[in-house]
């Protein structure tokens, strides 16, 4: 075997998508994901063989996708790729590399075609982990408790209004991001206070009383998905308003098929949002090492 795996860069992609059937690659859009590339040397070029596609939330690296070519299977690719990813997270200080495998079917194909690579390797055992919850945004747009947002919305007070970030100070909007951060009861989904500069600045909204950014709900956007990242009201109701402002942006600019995405790493996060959009978490398992 002869390959070597290095970090893949967004504009490269388009070389390694038929290793990524569910479009994972999308998600290199966001901040706490990233991609490895497997090389194999053949001749003078240097041949796309297998992909790897890992998030990070704290103390964890979890390996969300994997896939070798099926004509390069059983001869140590896969285990080079998972290797590499063992180096980062052991250059990083990460103490924890983790497997999610969300459906069933995936866990028979996972232990039928690489028990031995998996479970006898490297994962010794097996965690439930939050995992991510999906709901379409019209259907999820149309149900009545946003209907109530709305109208709520069409009724604040003076001194009141809820805009898209674009429309804030830049400094005051990121002074605002790291102060709301900390609120005990922020929502926040990924643990990397971001810039402004990486939301979607037209998804992402602002909730001000006389000039005070007092709540804010922050996206990240792929081409068939937005991913709430953070979530910050004083009330119930402010919460509504902003969810609401939110999903009317989103309906105005998105496709009918796109979905909003919550990739949850604590069962808090997971029940709020299931409350929120009425649905249920997809089956989340976890191998750790």
């Amino acid at each position: 075997m002869k390959m070597k795996v290095l970090r893949l860069r967004k504009e490269e992609t388009n070389y390694f998508a038929w290793l990524d059937p569910f479009d994972y690659l999308d998600r290199l859009s966001l901040p706490h994901y990233f991609a490895l590339a497997g090389l194999e040397k053949t001749g003078k070029e240097d041949v796309p063989t297998a992909l790897l596609v890992a998030s990070m939330s704290g103390n964890n690296l979890v390996i969300e996708w994997l896939c070798v070519d099926p004509d390069k299977r059983q001869q140590g690719y896969g285990s080079a790729m998972v290797q590499e990813l063992f180096s980062i997270a052991k250059r990083g200080g990460i103490g924890q590399v983790s497997l999610r495998v969300r459906e069933e079917d995936e866990m028979t194909a996972l232990w039928e075609n690489a028990a031995d690579f998996f479970g006898g390797m490297f994962f010794d055992r097996e965690e439930e982990l939050p995992g991510e919850l999906r709901a379409e945004l019209f259907p999820l747009s149309g149900s009545a408790y946003f209907q109530e947002a709305g109208e709520n919305v069409k009724r604040l007070k003076a001194g009141e209004e809820i805009r898209p970030i674009r429309e804030c100070k830049a400094a005051v909007l990121k002074e605002a991001i790291h102060t709301l951060w900390n609120k005990e009861e922020a929502f926040r989904l990924y643990e990397i206070a971001c810039n402004p500069g990486e939301y979607d600045k037209e998804l992402s909204m602002a909730l001000l009383r006389k000039d005070r950014i007092c709540g804010l709900i922050l996206f990240h956007s792929t081409e068939n998905a937005c991913y709430p990242a953070f979530f910050y009201a004083e009330s119930d109701a402010d919460k509504k308003m902003l969810l609401r402002a939110a999903l009317d942006a989103a309906a105005d600019q998105l496709e009918g098929d796109t979905e909003i995405r919550f990739i949850s790493d604590t069962p808090e996060h997971t029940k709020l949002a299931e409350t929120i959009f009425d649905t249920k978490k997809i089956n989340t398992r976890c191998y750790v090492v």
